[in-house]
């Protein structure tokens, strides 16, 4: 007999990997620090982690609830890619982001020290490993055909 479970969230689709318990703690933990603003600018965690959604078409996480909500003028620029409305620091921030999902090899060493000048050391270190698991929440989104909820 075969049973499958079509998980209701992203987060649900982590948990029903068996996933250590401590691993998603940590995880979550992560996320909610890098999400309330003392190591990284939330506004840019958004940004990539809607960018990143885009990019791969993940409808979970495109309508998932933010904690840093952006406007319809910012969400459709990401939507196309077009970043020309969006500020200096916002393009180099996103420059890491818009390569990560197919080609993060691409990503150059001067990528990363636009990134740390604008951002600063830690918090380029914050934004690039969240873009690392916003990149892997989708592809397990759409792995395990995650839909969007009014839960999610």
């Amino acid at each position: 007999m075969n049973v499958h479970i079509k998980p209701a969230s992203v987060d649900d689709a982590f948990a029903s990997l068996g996933m250590r318990a401590e691993l998603l703690e940590r995880y979550q933990s992560f996320m909610d620090q890098v999400f309330n603003g003392d190591v990284a600018n939330p506004r840019h965690m958004e940004l990539c982690r809607l960018r990143i959604a885009y990019i791969h078409g993940c409808l979970a996480e495109i309508d998932a609830e933010s904690p840093a909500p952006l406007n319809s003028a910012e969400k459709q620029a990401l939507s196309i890619g077009d970043f020309t409305t969006l500020s200096e620091e916002d393009r180099v921030v996103l420059a890491i982001a818009e390569q990560w999902p197919y080609n993060q090899h691409g990503v150059t060493d001067a990528d990363v020290d636009a990134l740390k000048a604008a951002v600063g050391d830690a918090a380029s270190v914050a934004l690039m490993t969240a873009i690392a698991f916003f990149d892997v929440r989708c592809r397990w989104a759409i792995a395990f055909s995650v839909t969007p909820t009014s839960d999610n």
